[in-house]
């Protein structure tokens, strides 16, 4: 009687090594070729000859194919050779089970290895998906590899930290052909539309990425500028006749400063947009602490905006005379959202953090000091304002805000341009 996973027998699946199945391989990449032009290719089994096999290492090879002409489906069975080591070759038998163009491929392989002679052969079931996600330029695609059934192998290779390491080294020699995948459905649509229209777009959507994540710069500009123009604001609790006194006094100055933070939140909201989408790429999968951070700034973003708000109130009404407690209050909510701004902030930057750490998008160095600002904005929220004041420790973890938001936009332009370069050498 089969199961319900995949199609592997019951008695098979009591005879494997591992109880549930679990994910071998795993690879992520890009590639300038529509999602249209991936999905032909691995539609196309003879390609895989090529891909999979000539362009892989001589070792961990394809070898042969049979597989009926034309685009293969859902149903369609092939049957395959392969190199696994200098003696070992692999003689399996495959079905696909999801084809879904352009989005979704998967074939499903029951998988016959024989090592040296005398050796006793494996048996495995392997799960081979595919998805591809279109992008403004090109298409993003993730390759998983699930092995649902093992025998006949070496009771230590269901051991988890062996199993790790086997599956750190097969990547380093899998993801060739993974890469040449991508390349090759390059080449295909090159070959179909011309080489020129594929830069051209490629160059154009580089461009405009580079000009977002100089908004990271433009928010640490234009946030200098409103702390320049804002000046000493008064300090908490401020009584109400203060307030409304700063306000009048400094009514040009304020609305100036305000409107500069509203158009640092709108530079934010872009910068955070592309850093999320830079972080994506390398995380990967549904990408969910990337979009972590691009919530986040969002929040960050509207709190500001919120700030702006109160405060520009309390500005425009300064031409006439203003009620003492009215004017304590809006400035008190509007010096509370500012601060509740830090709690999204810190969630984007620990986001960030992580990914920029555990997937090597960013200099290690630059992550680890976002996690300590992340942290630090926190820990100033838990301090009353009127214990350190502007002037003390939260003012110069204030400042390092804007100059945060610099750097991080500079290394995403730089970012951009190094991977828009390593594409056109490839």
């Amino acid at each position: 009687m089969a199961s319900a996973r995949h199609g592997v027998s019951d008695a098979a699946v009591e005879r494997s090594l591992i109880r549930k199945p679990f994910q071998a391989l795993k690879f992520e990449g890009r590639s300038q070729a529509p999602a249209e032009a991936v999905y032909d290719l691995l539609a196309d089994l003879g390609s895989h000859l090529e891909w999979a096999g000539a362009k892989q290492l001589e070792t961990t090879r394809l070898l042969t194919m049979e597989a009926p002409a034309g685009p293969a489906t859902v149903g369609t069975e092939f049957v395959t050779t392969g190199s696994d080591g200098k003696a070992a070759r692999f003689a399996d038998r495959s079905v696909v089970t999801e084809a879904i163009r352009p989005a979704v491929f998967e074939f499903v392989t029951e998988s016959h290895r024989q090592g040296k002679p005398g050796s006793r052969p494996w048996q495995l079931t392997l799960v081979h998906h595919y998805e591809i996600g279109s992008e403004p330029i090109g298409c993003r695609v993730t390759y998983v590899e699930e092995i649902t059934r093992m025998s006949g192998a070496p009771r230590a290779f269901v051991l988890p930290g062996i199993r790790r390491l086997i599956s750190r080294i097969a990547a380093r020699y899998m993801k060739r052909g993974f890469d040449a995948l991508l390349a090759m459905a390059e080449e295909r649509t090159a070959a179909r539309y011309g080489q020129d229209v594929m830069e051209e777009d490629a160059m154009d959507g580089d461009r405009w990425e580079r000009v977002a994540a100089l908004a990271g710069v433009a928010v640490g500009v234009l946030f200098l500028g409103a702390i320049l123009m804002l000046g000493d604001v008064p300090k908490a609790p401020a009584p109400g006749r203060e307030v409304a006194s700063y306000f009048a006094r400094h009514r040009s100055a304020v609305l100036t400063g305000l409107y500069l933070e509203g158009l640092a939140a709108v530079a934010m909201i872009w910068f955070f947009s592309v850093a999320r989408s830079a972080l994506a790429r390398a995380e990967g999968g549904t990408a969910r602490l990337s979009n972590v951070v691009l919530v986040g700034g969002a929040a960050q973003a509207g709190f500001y905006v919120l700030n702006s708000g109160f405060w520009g109130t309390l500005a425009y009404g300064s031409t006439r005379p203003a009620d003492p407690t009215l004017a304590a209050i809006f400035y008190r909510l509007g010096s509370v959202a500012f601060q509740v701004g830090a709690f999204p902030f810190a969630a984007a930057l620990l986001a960030l953090a992580i990914v920029g750490l555990r997937f090597r998008a960013l200099p290690a160095w630059l992550m680890w000091a976002t996690a300590v600002i992340g942290l630090i904005a926190l820990v100033v929220r838990a301090i009353p304002e009127e214990t350190y004041g502007p002037e003390r420790f939260g003012g110069v973890a204030f400042l390092l805000v804007p100059v945060w938001f610099a750097v991080i936009g500079i290394l995403l332009a730089r970012r951009s341009s190094a991977e828009r370069n390593e594409s056109v050498l490839a």
